[in-house]
């Protein structure tokens, strides 16, 4: 009599061969995983869409492509809290959207500070709103020359890429009549990585030569994955905007998705009765809690 496929030895076999690959794909697995945690640090430097540089393919952001996000009135608002100051900051700019971003904070009579990619300002036209960004009463911040991960790059490479953005800036100052005023400088680290010891170092130097201060946040609106993650839509970034408090400096990207929302964000200040204002304003002695941040993620990748 001919063996039934699923009885005796061969139900035996059959299983065995089961359970193996079962086992060589948990296995397979768990060696991808631990793979991709080894490599994260490594590689995300290089993803442009994890934070924050337009790559050379999105070198004309408009709002042409961009999904529709709730209006203000479409939202629930968050409660009323202590009236005071708080600064908005967008990274990665001028490009394309920055335009929008300028109106949307005029029509509210809010101020901001941009961080600025200094290669973008070798782009007239995104020089152009740079000059109209101090014209209209905002600030300016150094975010480096190509935003590329301190991590990656030699000490010498890191401080021309500090220099070189602050060249444009003074520059700019230059063009917007503001030569030669007194200015607070700030400067925000590519991705938030200072890089190795020797590399921060470097950047601790050059920036207390030039007269900067460094500018973290306190509120990460991760606004940059409605970029890269169709899920991550509108209505997540106005969540976290809803925790914000009185002299929070908030983290926004210079996206073209970013302006779409931020209407709404606004709305969101003013029923909480908080007014934006340019980190030009901001008091030094708020920045006692970064230097406790930074010392706490340097500790975290073993910098310390």
């Amino acid at each position: 009599m001919q063996e039934h496929p699923l009885s005796g030895e061969s139900k035996t076999r059959t299983l065995n061969q089961t359970r193996s690959a079962s086992t060589v794909g948990r296995r397979a697995f768990l060696r991808f995983g631990a793979a991709w945690i080894a490599a994260f640090p490594v590689i995300s430097p290089l993803v442009s869409q994890a934070g924050l540089l337009p790559t050379a393919i999105d070198k004309e952001s408009g709002l042409s492509d961009v999904e529709v996000f709730p209006r203000p009135d479409d939202e629930a608002i968050g409660e009323a809290v202590e009236e005071g100051p708080l600064f908005l900051t967008f990274d990665d700019g001028p490009v394309d959207s920055t335009d929008i971003i300028l109106d949307r904070l005029a029509e509210n009579g809010q101020k901001a500070t941009f961080f600025v990619i200094g290669r973008n300002l070798d782009k007239t036209r995104w020089r152009n709103l740079a000059v109209r960004s101090l014209k209209e009463g905002h600030s300016l911040g150094n975010h480096s020359y190509t935003h590329t991960s301190f991590f990656s790059l030699s000490r010498q490479q890191v401080e021309e890429e500090m220099r070189e953005t602050h060249k444009r800036l003074e520059e700019v100052a230059e063009e917007a009549g503001l030569k030669g005023r007194s200015q607070i400088l700030f400067f925000r680290f590519p991705f938030g990585h200072t890089g190795s010891k020797t590399n921060y170092t470097a950047a601790s130097k050059v920036l207390t030569q030039l007269g900067y201060n460094e500018a973290w946040w306190d509120l990460d609106t991760e606004d940059w994955r409605m970029r890269v993650a169709p899920i991550y839509r509108g209505s997540r970034v106005l969540g976290k905007v809803k925790r914000v408090k009185p002299r929070d400096v908030v983290l926004f990207h210079d996206r073209a998705r970013t302006a779409e929302i931020l209407p709404s964000v606004l709305q969101i200040l003013k029923n909480k009765k908080l007014t934006s204002l340019s980190m030009s304003s901001y008091d030094s002695r708020w920045m006692r809690r970064w230097d406790k941040k930074q010392a706490t993620e340097e500790e975290t990748m073993g910098l310390l």
